[in-house]
C-alpha cells in the first residue's frame, strides 16, 4: 500500500508560482487542534480524486470555526460532501514526538501523516513520503487503524529501531507543516 501525496497540479497560478486556487469539489470541516494552535480546513477530493484542502496562493485557507468555513465555502460556490465535520487531534502526536508520551497514537499519527500529504498537493510544499520503508510504516499505521483491512479485528503495531526512528521523523516533519499553515493564517 503506498500513500498518495505530491501529485502535480495542473492549475491557474499566481506571480509567485502557487496555484490561485485549489479547493475539493466536494469537500467537508476539518478541526485540526495542536497544543498552540487550532484551525478549521476545508478538505476533501478535487477533480482528479486527489484528496487537498482548499488554498490560495500557496497558503492553505483556515477558517476559526466550522459556521465561518461554512459560510465562507458556501459564498465562494464551493460543494459540500456528505462527510461530516470532523476533528483532527495531533496534541497525542506532539506528546509522543517531545517524550511525554510512551505510545504512539496511531490516528493522530496517521491523521498527520494524511493531512500533511494533502496539504502539500494544495500549497506546494514538499512532502516525499514514499519508499519502501515509508511504504511499510504507512501501512502499519492504516492496519492499527482500520484493522479489519488485514482481516483482523485488532492490530498493535510493532516498530523495529530503523521504522521507529524513520516514523519519528516522518511524523514531526507532518507536524511542522500542519502547525506552520495553520499558524501563518494567524498572521
Amino acid at each position: 500500500m503506498t500513500p498518495v501525496s505530491g501529485a502535480a497540479l495542473v492549475t491557474m497560478v499566481d506571480m509567485d508560482g502557487f496555484p490561485a486556487v485549489v479547493h475539493p469539489v466536494e469537500g467537508f470541516e476539518i478541526t485540526v487542534v495542536l497544543p498552540e494552535v487550532r484551525g478549521v480546513l476545508w478538505w476533501g477530493p478535487d477533480e482528479r480524486g486527489v484528496d487537498v484542502v482548499a488554498a490560495a496562493g500557496g497558503q492553505a485557507l483556515v477558517w476559526p470555526s466550522t459556521d465561518l468555513c461554512r459560510e465562507d465555502v458556501s459564498a465562494r460556490g464551493w460543494a459540500a460532501g456528505d462527510g461530516e465535520p470532523s476533528t483532527l487531534d495531533v496534541r497525542p502526536l506532539v506528546a509522543w514526538l517531545q517524550g511525554r508520551r510512551l505510545a504512539l497514537d496511531v490516528v493522530a499519527g496517521l491523521g498527520a501523516w494524511n493531512l500533511a500529504g494533502d496539504l502539500s498537493v494544495a500549497v506546494g510544499a514538499r512532502w516525499s513520503d514514499g519508499g519502501r520503508l515509508a511504504d511499510v510504516c504507512f501501512e502499519k499505521l492504516t492496519i492499527a487503524n482500520v484493522p479489519w483491512l488485514a482481516g483482523l479485528e485488532e492490530y498493535r503495531p510493532r516498530w523495529t529501531r530503523r521504522q521507529h526512528t524513520y516514523l519519528r521523523g516522518r511524523l514531526a516533519q507532518a507536524v511542522t507543516l500542519i502547525r506552520a499553515q495553520l499558524l501563518s493564517a494567524d498572521s
